[in-house]
């Protein structure tokens, strides 16, 4: 229904062309392949779109089972020329098949010939993957021919080598999409990590500076980008430009225990590496990340893991803190040596000890810590 255009003078003749084109839809797909809209085509949109005047009424329709060049591709233009070339100001048959996006896909006719089968066999269009599968086989034979032979001859589009197919080329366009979001938003967590509020507590020195480990911070919502784990729960960045990354395990959930606990609390274990120059700064670093109703860790945080009965001291942590609108969030990291991850690799039962909180991990911890340490080799 909303893929009709108007183009009726007045209201009164405008909804009779609505109700003549609504009929004239709904009965050509139901009744396909029997029944077929009469018309002229006045304009094309693109190398696959066209709208064809019913009734002093105007459909924009798509050619079916067929892909074309996208706008930002080479042949896009002379594509849509081409198709302008096949119908425009030609008189028309048209079968719909079914609305999409406020278009009507469907079967253009013209003296007999189906401009679909035409434009592949001129080398101007694909033959879609997606919906040459809901051809009757003979007419898909037919297009797979018709396409097959434009690209034994190199026609238009197979004439490029490097020319991607649409689909192809959307779906690339999206994942570069989805990556510069990506980088936004982890340039935008940095910038509020360097103005957030911190707390700093006193905590020994390993072997690379308190920044390379202070940019725990962008990743105090960590959650949220948990699905970028990779092969062993993973997650790695690295900015070349500042020579500067990390490999970071996702979440250990821990049930804690003690009075007005924190209403979620997990653990990551974190590799974190800077080069200047040719030479190589590096840190090993636990994280933890707490959400409650009220601030837990101001006054104590200090953190004490028990690996297999085994009493480890961690000390100390540098606390980031700040207000996600639903809870009071704390992100602790300690920083660490190998050593100690490599005692939580071989540990079956852990226990922690967070401030005045403690908790169980049982053997969670245990293959993210092996992952992380075959992730940093």
């Amino acid at each position: 229904m909303n893929s009709v255009m108007l183009s009726a003078k007045s209201k009164n003749n405008a909804l009779g062309a609505v109700l003549i084109v609504i009929v004239l839809i709904l009965t050509a797909v139901t009744a396909y392949p029997q029944s077929a809209i009469s018309g002229r085509v006045v304009e094309v949109l693109d190398g696959k779109t066209f709208v064809i005047e019913v009734s002093n009424a105007r459909i924009t329709g798509v050619l079916k089972c067929i892909e074309v060049p996208e706008s930002d591709q080479p042949l896009s233009v002379e594509v849509k020329q081409h198709l302008s070339a096949l119908v425009l100001n030609k008189t028309a048959e048209f079968k719909p098949l079914g609305l999409s996006m406020q278009r009507t896909i469907g079967k253009l006719t013209v003296n007999g010939i189906d401009v679909g089968q035409q434009m592949l066999r001129d080398g101007a269009a694909w033959h879609d993957p997606d919906q040459k599968n809901g051809q009757i086989p003979t007419e898909r034979a037919l297009y797979e021919q018709n396409e097959q032979q434009a690209k034994s001859d190199k026609r238009g589009v197979w004439g490029i080598s490097d020319l991607k197919p649409a689909w192809e080329f959307r779906a690339e366009k999206e994942r570069a999409e989805e990556e510069r979001k990506k980088q936004e938003y982890e340039r935008a967590a940095l910038n509020a990590a360097s103005k957030a509020k911190t707390v700093k507590a006193p905590i020994r020195q390993v072997s690379a500076t308190v920044q390379d480990y202070a940019d725990f911070q962008a990743w105090s919502d960590i959650r949220s980008i948990d699905r970028e784990a990779g092969i062993g729960g993973i997650i790695r960045k690295y900015d070349t430009a500042r020579g500067y990354g990390y490999n970071l395990t996702t979440q250990a959930q821990v049930d804690v225990a003690g009075k007005s606990k924190p209403s979620y609390m997990d653990f990551r274990l974190g590799y974190v590496y800077a080069y200047s120059g040719t030479a190589k700064r590096d840190v090993w670093a636990i994280a933890v990340l707490s959400d409650a109703d009220e601030y837990k860790f101001a006054k104590s945080n200090n953190l004490t893991i028990l690996a297999d009965g085994e009493k480890i001291e961690i000390g100390k942590a540098y606390r980031f803190y700040g207000d996600t609108g639903a809870a009071r969030r704390e992100t602790l990291v300690y920083a660490v040596t190998r050593s100690k991850i490599e005692k939580i690799a071989k540990a079956t039962d852990i226990k922690i000890r967070v401030g005045v909180f403690s908790g169980d991990l049982g053997r969670k911890l245990k293959d993210l810590a092996k992952n992380l340490l075959n992730s940093a080799n």
